[in-house]
């Protein structure tokens, strides 16, 4: 048997990522962001403020997930997982 090396998740993703005019990179980032609940990820949220307050005035608010977002990032990463375990498939029958 050969030795072979084994790339990074990050490569990985980038290879089978199916994510339009993302790249599989931004992809697996996005899904670990969230998974591992980085506080960047809320960039991507919706954010809204109190009822009568000024723009942008510092205060209490909330933050929901975007569900557009949610689901476009689980579509791809599911898209994703499919194409690497269709490789693995053929790789295992030849």
């Amino acid at each position: 048997m050969t030795e072979m090396a084994i790339p990074s998740l990050v490569d990985l993703c980038s290879t089978y990522a199916v994510a339009g005019d993302l790249g599989g990179d931004v992809i697996y980032r996005l899904a670990s962001g969230y998974a591992h609940g980085k506080q960047w990820t809320l960039l991507t949220s919706d954010a809204t403020q109190p009822e009568g307050a000024a723009p942008g005035s510092p205060g209490a608010g909330r933050v929901t997930a975007s569900d557009n977002v949610s689901a476009l990032v689980t579509l791809y990463s599911v898209h994703t997982f499919a194409a690497a375990v269709a490789d693995l498939e053929r790789y295992a029958r030849s």
